[in-house]
C-alpha cells in the first residue's frame, strides 16, 4: 500500500512530495500529469520517490478527469508514463473504481477482474473493507485516495531520517 511506501522515504522528501501533490491538485489541468511526470523523469529525484509520486499524482488526475467527466482507465495511464511500474497498483485500481461509480452508477467491482487478475483479490479486500460494494456508500474516503497529506507519517517516523 502507498501509505507503506510513504515511510521509506525520508522525512525531508515527504515533505517534498506533500508540497508536489498539494500544488498539482491545486493547479490541475487535464495537461497536469504530463509536465509533472516530465518533471520527475530528471535526475534531480530518486526511483522511489519518483515512482511514489506518479502514483499518488496518477491517483489526483483520475478523481480530477472522472469528476470532469473526462475519466482515464489505469491502462492509458501506463501508455502515458513509461515511468509507472509495470505491476498494476491495487490502490489505483480502487481509486478507478471509485471514480467511475460516481458517473456509472451499474458498474460492478467483477468488472476488473478479467482487466486486473494478478490483484483482484487485493482490490475486492479494499472495496469490501471499506464498504464500497454498497451504491449508497459515497466512495470518497479511502486507502485509495492520493495521500497528500504526508506529514503525519513523517511526524511518526522523523527519527532516524536524516538522509536525502
Amino acid at each position: 500500500m502507498t501509505t507503506d511506501r510513504l515511510t521509506t522515504l525520508t522525512f525531508e522528501n515527504r515533505n517534498k512530495l506533500e508540497t508536489m501533490l498539494m500544488e498539482f491538485d491545486e493547479s490541475w489541468t487535464t495537461s497536469s500529469l504530463k509536465k509533472a511526470a516530465q518533471l520527475l523523469a530528471t535526475d534531480a529525484f530518486e526511483k522511489d520517490f519518483r515512482q511514489l509520486a506518479v502514483v499518488e499524482l496518477v491517483k489526483i488526475d483520475l478523481q480530477r478527469r472522472w469528476s470532469a467527466g473526462q475519466g482515464k482507465l489505469i491502462e492509458d495511464y501506463y501508455r502515458l508514463l513509461p515511468t509507472l511500474e509495470p505491476a498494476v497498483d491495487a490502490e489505483l485500481i480502487v481509486v478507478e473504481f471509485n471514480e467511475r461509480r460516481r458517473v456509472e452508477k451499474d458498474i460492478n467491482i467483477s468488472e476488473y477482474q478479467d482487466r486486473f487478475p494478478d490483484c483482484y483479490s487485493d482490490v475486492t479486500q479494499i472495496v469490501s473493507e471499506n464498504e464500497f460494494f454498497d451504491n449508497d456508500v459515497p466512495a470518497t474516503v479511502g486507502p485509495g485516495q492520493a495521500n497528500i497529506e504526508t506529514s503525519r507519517i513523517a511526524a511518526a517516523n522523523k527519527t532516524g531520517d536524516s538522509a536525502g
